[in-house]
């Protein structure tokens, strides 16, 4: 079947139609051996802390080593102990939520220690380390039993444990123990405030993402793979509008009364301002959003208005991996097993005559300009250049599929 001449006028057709609509209104670990002298490392690594616990004994902050966060992770807190034995350690402690529930959660502590003494420790009376803080008033506990674990100069012991935190801005203190395995006995050390769970855990906000909207229209990219909130753009009267996200071959518009909750990355987006220039921040991952299909579909029949994001900066655009309708699935569809993942180089493949892509491609250079014919930049794709051409990050363009 002979296809349809694909023509430059046809896309410039639609950005008419858009404003034609808006005019009409709408562990052991073998590490490398280090120096065990405790005062060089304390004066080179360390800085005073007031978080001692333990009279006869001293704490000083560390900066964690490549060997520390290989083990413990990046945001392990790392601590130089002089204890009550005068016996010197560096005592490592990281956490990562297993799930969540008010202000607290079940947590996963990975704890221990590397021995900086220039002889092995661990005799068989050497105890325990032991995590300790307070769920409504009552004492809990960790305890990690190495007393049957002798640890060389240099070298690393440390245990996971899982315990449940109902408030992560509770004091949780580290402690090292002798004897005993109650986690009580002989304390040769207390760092308090040993770890912030307040800062490890909770997820932070995300800064906002800022976009500068021009009078009249505008093109919108997000940067990466976050969702960006488009709620501060409607609420200050302007119009998003989106193209064949639904297999309509067609726009959507908010001012027609679709619901364009998101910009949605590898997408381009349109947005008319009536009024003058302005800078807005957009919200990036609100808690609001949840995944959904139409975040994961990317390509349907006939034209799709897509964009390169920042995530895929620099790359050939023959590399772009899209979520891609499957050959005789409806247009409409919106079920996972209609859509493939495949890259723009597998869609243009072959004989342009049968290829599923069109290998001319519409870049939009300019999406405020109101003459349609210096919005667009043709650029041409075959099997001599897919491996090497590309279009810049936070660029729109138009891209046709056929069946």
């Amino acid at each position: 079947m002979k296809r349809p001449l694909i023509q430059r006028s046809f896309v410039l057709s639609y950005i008419a139609v858009a404003v034609v609509s808006l005019a009409s209104g709408i562990v052991l670990v073998n590490m490398p051996d280090i120096s065990a002298n405790y005062d060089k490392m304390a004066t080179a690594t360390t800085t005073s802390t007031t978080q001692n616990c333990q009279s006869g004994t001293t704490v000083q902050v560390a900066t964690p080593s490549d060997e520390d966060v290989a083990i413990f992770g990046k945001d392990v807190s790392a601590y130089i102990v002089h204890n009550a034995q005068a016996k010197d350690f560096k005592i490592l402690l990281s956490a990562k939520e297993i799930s969540s529930a008010g202000n607290g959660g079940i947590v996963n502590f990975t704890y221990g220690f590397q021995n900086l003494n220039n002889f092995a420790y661990g005799d068989g009376k050497d105890g325990t380390i032991t995590l300790e803080w307070k769920n409504n008033n009552q004492n809990q506990r960790l305890i990690f039993d190495h007393r049957n674990v002798s640890v060389a100069s240099g070298k690393y012991w440390y245990q996971t444990k899982q315990g449940s935190v109902l408030d992560y801005t509770t004091n949780i203190k580290a402690l090292m123990l002798n004897g005993g395995t109650d986690g009580l006995a002989h304390p040769q050390s207390c760092i308090n405030q040993a770890i912030n769970l307040s800062k490890e855990l909770t997820t932070p906000v995300p800064a906002p993402f800022s976009v500068k909207l021009k009078h009249g229209f505008n093109t919108v990219v997000a940067p990466n793979s976050d969702v960006l909130s488009t709620s501060t753009i409607t609420d200050a009267g302007m119009t998003i509008f989106d193209f064949n996200r639904l297999g309509q071959k067609t726009w959507r518009s908010t001012a027609a009364g679709s619901s364009i909750p998101y910009f949605f990355n590898q997408i381009g987006y349109y947005v008319y301002n009536p009024g003058v220039e302005i800078t807005l921040n957009l919200a990036v991952n609100p808690a609001s959003h949840t995944i959904s299909n139409e975040e994961l579909i990317k390509v349907r029949r006939g034209w799709n208005l897509l964009a390169v994001s920042q995530v895929n900066a620099g790359q050939a655009l023959g590399d772009i991996q899209l979520n891609t309708l499957n050959k005789g699935a409806v247009n409409a569809c919106v079920e996972d097993s209609c859509f493939t993942q495949v890259s723009l180089r597998d869609l243009l493949a072959g004989d342009p005559s049968t290829s599923r892509g069109y290998g001319t491609l519409h870049e939009i250079i300019d999406g405020n300009t109101s003459d349609p014919n210096a919005a667009f930049k043709t650029v041409k794709v075959d099997s001599t250049n897919i491996d090497t051409v590309t279009i810049p990050a936070g660029t729109p363009f138009w891209f046709y599929l056929f069946e």
